[in-house]
């Protein structure tokens, strides 16, 4: 199917088959890295784009289990998703991680971020924040 429209997007954005795959084996590729398997509960904190498609398209290609979340849920909602999932991970936006607050992630052992730092706003492309213990 190569360059037909996989996605086309309400704005016009469009993402053909082969961008999708190439997307989605990069992320296979990130997760097998960061020691995530099938059955894995991964917490998705994205907004609506072709970034969050390409990333829930292969987690559950991989078989892991998803708990997604939307911009409209308090910092107390999102704790608690991700408290009774037991999330092993999440994946998130800079701007989906401000908008929930402090939210307690010491029991995430991996935290991908896509589009900048889940810390601050620095640009930076999707990468890992392993959650790793303080000396």
């Amino acid at each position: 199917m190569g360059d037909a429209p996989a996605v086309i997007m309400g704005g016009g954005q469009r993402m053909s088959y082969r961008e999708l795959d190439e997307g989605s084996n990069r992320v296979a590729q990130l997760l097998r890295a960061e020691g995530l398997r099938p059955g894995d509960h991964i917490a998705i904190l994205m907004e609506n784009n072709l970034q969050y498609l390409v990333i829930a398209w292969e987690l559950s290609a991989q078989g892991c289990t998803t708990q997604r979340s939307n911009s409209h849920l308090r910092q107390n909602e999102v704790q608690y998703i991700l408290d009774d999932c037991g999330a092993s991970a999440i994946v998130a936006t800079p701007t989906m991680a401000r908008q929930s607050g402090r939210s307690n992630l010491s029991r995430v052992k991996v935290r991908l971020s896509v589009g900048g730092s889940l810390q601050d706003s620095t640009p930076t492309r999707c990468r890992s924040q392993r959650n790793r213990p303080r000396r």
